[in-house]
């Protein structure tokens, strides 16, 4: 078939507009659009200290608009599950923690993720320690009192930032080393349970030591110890939990940003050059060391996987400090891992709550007729629990916020 001249040109024209115009599915330079960073903490601890200060730094060195997302709950499950199912394209981050992609692996027996196959490591960013504070009206300006204290007031109450949080942990080692009987109130983060120390709520706990370093300066807590092998050059004055007298005992937590599994290498490889670039920064390694944050040096995307794969042993050890009472630990966790709410799992609190808020059976100590009214006008009158009501019991009495929990162990 011959081909009249205006379908010729009009061919020609078409091919050369072929070559002229671009793929239409060329991929767009990075970053083409906004980029979310999940904190799995509230607003205002050093988990979102950092991870605004990355988002910072990529807006800076990659001209993008970083919306940093704070989604608190289930022990950073919550924010690290989402994350893991986004797409692996580079525009959702996660300012990720030892309790992220570390102790999580062996605190839930089923865990939403999966630390090592589901993401995308990207860098460290900092070494955190943490310190034990107490609230000024507890009678303890040294480690060796607060031991002779916590001995003479069995069930302590101590708060954390979460079910399995290094600060969770850290009062579970301190149990352990110093032989004393305390009980866990998990909160959504360590600052909410910081000003419930300085409010007199609960009367002590094991906090980040950049969170606390303010409060610590201006008196409205008093600082026991901190927990690092070596004193804190951001506060030399406060003497290590080791050399007061619980020999070896050392606790430091770390953040790092991942992505989620799949993102480009050259995507990562660009996301930590800018990590890199930050902390090498003379300004910033000196603004982390003034808060009592740790800046590692050379982590590369390689590297920071390499210690995942480590750490996630090495907080394997630490969980199972509390051998006595890890079913009781892992079965709570799993019980509320997916509602994002803190859950009394020492197994003393526990029994009480079956006791006083599921009807299970009656006290076995009357704590007098004033807590045990208390006690009622705040839970309410539940029916028995039966048959496939427990649960649902459970959740409707208890499944609320830290404050909440901590009247179980008031109160029953």
């Amino acid at each position: 078939m011959r081909l009249t001249r205006r379908q010729a040109i009009a061919g020609c024209g078409g091919g050369l507009a072929a070559l002229i115009a671009p793929p239409a599915f060329a991929q767009a330079a990075y970053p083409s659009r906004n980029i979310k960073m999940i904190v799995p903490y509230p607003a205002g601890g050093t988990t979102d200290f950092l991870g605004r200060l990355v988002a910072e730094q990529i807006k800076a060195g990659l001209g993008a608009t970083v919306i940093v997302e704070n989604k608190p709950g289930a022990g950073t499950t919550l924010g690290a599950e989402q994350v893991a199912r986004a797409e692996g394209d580079g525009y959702t981050l996660l300012m990720a923690t030892s309790t992220t992609l570390a102790i999580n692996k062996t605190l839930y027996k089923k865990l939403p993720y999966d630390p090592v196959k589901d993401f995308a490591p990207i860098a460290l960013v900092a070494a955190v320690p943490f310190a034990l504070i107490a609230n000024p009206e507890v009678p303890a300006k040294t480690l060796s009192d607060f031991i002779a204290y916590a001995k003479s007031k069995p069930g302590l109450a101590y708060g954390s930032a979460g079910n399995g949080s290094p600060q969770h942990l850290g009062a579970e080692m301190l149990k352990a080393a110093a032989g004393i009987d305390i009980r866990h109130v998990p909160y959504r983060g360590s600052v909410p349970a910081m000003l419930d120390v300085i409010a007199g709520h609960i009367p002590f706990m094991v906090v980040d030591l950049q969170a606390a370093l303010q409060q610590i300066r201006e008196g409205k807590i008093t600082v026991l110890g901190v927990t690092t092998s070596r004193r804190v050059g951001a506060a030399p004055d406060i003497p290590t939990l080791s050399e007061s007298g619980l020999a070896g005992y050392e606790l430091v937590a770390w953040q790092g940003v991942v992505a989620p599994a799949g993102t480009p290498r050259a995507i990562v490889d660009n996301l930590a050059a800018q990590i890199a670039k930050l902390l090498a920064d003379p300004a910033t390694r000196n603004k982390l060391t003034a808060i009592a944050i740790e800046p590692p040096t050379g982590s590369t995307p390689d590297s920071f996987a390499d210690y995942i794969k480590s750490e996630v042993d090495r907080w394997a050890a630490v969980v199972r400090i509390r051998a006595s009472s890890r079913n009781d630990l892992l079965q709570c966790a799993d019980r509320w891992r997916g509602t994002g709410r803190a859950y009394p799992c020492d197994r003393s609190g526990l029994a009480r709550h079956r006791r006083y808020c599921c009807g299970d059976a009656r006290p076995r100590r009357t704590a007098g007729a004033e807590m045990q009214s208390r006690g009622r006008a705040h839970h309410g009158n539940l029916p028995a629990a039966g048959p496939g009501r427990e649960g649902t019991q459970r959740r409707v009495a208890c499944g609320l916020s830290a404050r909440h929990q901590l009247s179980h162990l008031l109160y029953g």
